[in-house]
């Protein structure tokens, strides 16, 4: 799914796992990957529930999740948003649990750079005769829902969230 320069991969394995890629992010003859990002809560990760649904709209450019069982209910869809290198995930769900977002870096050379309600990796190279030496490759916030982040280690950042109803989205932008 994507929008011609953005580009993500979507499979259920523990909760949503998202492959983000740009095309346009090169510096040298490499390209600058943004990494996986994995949404897990207790109604997306159930590993038997009584319904799962998944359906990609080609015409429209979604894919919606629809999953149910013991853990909760939860209605996703994931969209790249329209003019924009950002990747949109709206979920309305039930049940109750911890919420998390995890980002894993497979590239020793990008960092985390968080705030109050985002986070950002950015990535560092050794190509100091191209226009840019440093360059920002995921912008991860979540609407709807208060942010906490613990660094797992070099690589791996967990970002847990209360949302503050039933809906929440997440941005995952690749500017």
């Amino acid at each position: 799914m994507g929008n011609g320069n953005v580009g993500v991969t979507l499979w259920n394995e523990g909760g949503l796992t998202f492959q983000v890629n740009n095309g346009s992010w090169r510096v040298g003859n490499e390209p600058l990957s943004s990494g996986r990002v994995t949404l897990t809560t207790p109604a997306l990760k159930q590993e038997q529930p009584t319904r799962f649904e998944q359906r990609l709209r080609l015409w429209e450019g979604t894919v919606t999740t629809r999953i149910s069982g013991p853990a909760g209910d939860a209605a996703a869809t994931a969209f790249a948003a329209e003019g924009e290198d950002c990747l949109v995930f709206r979920c309305q769900e039930t049940g109750t649990g911890p919420r998390d977002l995890t980002l894993h870096l497979w590239r020793p050379t990008a960092h985390f750079v968080t705030g109050p309600d985002y986070v950002a990796v950015t990535e560092a190279t050794d190509h100091q005769a191209d226009f840019l030496a440093t360059a920002m490759c995921l912008l991860v916030s979540v609407d709807g829902a208060d942010l906490k982040t613990e660094k797992r280690d070099a690589q791996t950042l967990r970002l847990s969230f209360a949302p503050r109803g039933s809906e929440y989205t997440v941005y995952l932008a690749n500017p």
